[in-house]
């Protein structure tokens, strides 16, 4: 990616911007093809883990299904023998011929009784493996599940982070911006929204490199980051304008700390190529109000970054 950046920088040309336009799209299609493996290989071990899960269900559900053909067997057999020696009792002539028939009865059904505690012994065992290694593959699955989960997130975290400034990016701040609009429709309160933008940013380029403005957006990022409360929410829009939401702050609350923040970047000790730049923010803020669309909301706080950039730069304008 640095190779790519740097002929981003030196590269002239047309042609030679077509090049590195297509060394572009060939990382991207390689890291989309990179994770689109991954996410294969996932599911065809979920499926692995799922088929033999369903195998031991199945295996389980086969054994009860025999050991229930053998239990009823042993039971007809020992209800057959007692409803017998019921008959032959009722039948016997004499001690010696009922005490005989008792014997040989009691004897057969004992045998029954110790096959069945035999079969009783087995089964639960069984069971008890199956349900083990039940409980084992659903284990196995869950820890997948949850590796996998935990990698969505990662990279949805990531798909909301800028890669430079490290912020949040332009699509996670159309997130919160909706989120805090809704709350404001149900319930409303004060919110600002600032929008920022860093003065003369071009002429940085132009007469120091894309490097130098790649470190400027850094340093004004973590400055951003240090001068507002933790409840704010800073983002990188896009190019060198930030947006900041503020809630449970009206405007006029909002101007100091906005001044603040715009005196914070000023003083900012910049040095390139031996030569201290002061570097300067313009800010646009206005509030949220009874009627307002996302739309009409940032519309007002652009037209402030307006007023405030036509105004002579370095400077806070407001939008009521």
């Amino acid at each position: 990616m640095n190779s790519i950046k740097n002929n981003i920088t030196e590269s002239d040309t047309i042609d030679a911007l077509l090049d590195v336009a297509i060394n572009i799209i060939e990382v991207v299609v390689k890291n989309i093809s990179k994770e689109r493996k991954s996410a294969q290989s996932f599911l065809v071990s979920l499926n692995q883990t799922l088929e033999d899960l369903h195998n031991s269900i199945v295996s389980t559900s086969r054994h009860s299904e025999s050991m229930s053909i053998e239990f009823d067997s042993l039971n007809k057999s020992i209800e057959l023998k007692i409803k017998n020696l019921n008959e032959q009792t009722q039948k016997a002539t004499s001690i010696s011929s009922l005490k005989e028939l008792v014997d040989n009865e009691l004897k057969s059904l004992s045998e029954d009784f110790l096959a069945k505690e035999k079969l009783e012994r087995k089964d639960r065992e069984m069971l008890s493996t199956s349900f083990s290694e039940i409980n084992k593959r659903i284990v196995t699955l869950e820890d997948k599940l949850t590796t996998y989960k935990k990698r969505l997130n990662e990279q949805r975290f990531k798909s909301l982070l800028d890669g430079l400034t490290k912020l949040p990016n332009r699509a996670a701040f159309d997130e919160r911006y909706n989120h805090e609009m809704h709350l404001f429709n149900v319930q409303p309160s004060d919110v600002t929204l600032a929008v920022i933008d860093v003065d003369h940013f071009k002429s940085i380029n132009d007469r120091f490199g894309h490097t130098a403005g790649d470190i400027t957006l850094q340093v004004i990022s973590k400055a951003l980051q240090k001068s507002v409360r933790k409840s704010d929410f800073i983002a990188r829009y896009g190019g060198e304008e930030f947006v900041l939401l503020m809630p449970g702050v009206s405007l006029e609350n909002a101007t100091l700390p906005l001044d603040k923040v715009r005196k914070v970047i000023k003083n900012i000790p910049f040095k390139f190529r031996e030569k201290q730049i002061e570097i300067t923010i313009s800010v646009g803020a206005t509030q949220f109000k009874k009627g307002d669309t996302l739309l009409k909301a940032f519309d007002r706080a652009d037209d402030a970054l307006y007023e405030a950039k036509n105004s002579g730069r370095d400077r806070l304008c407001t939008s009521k």
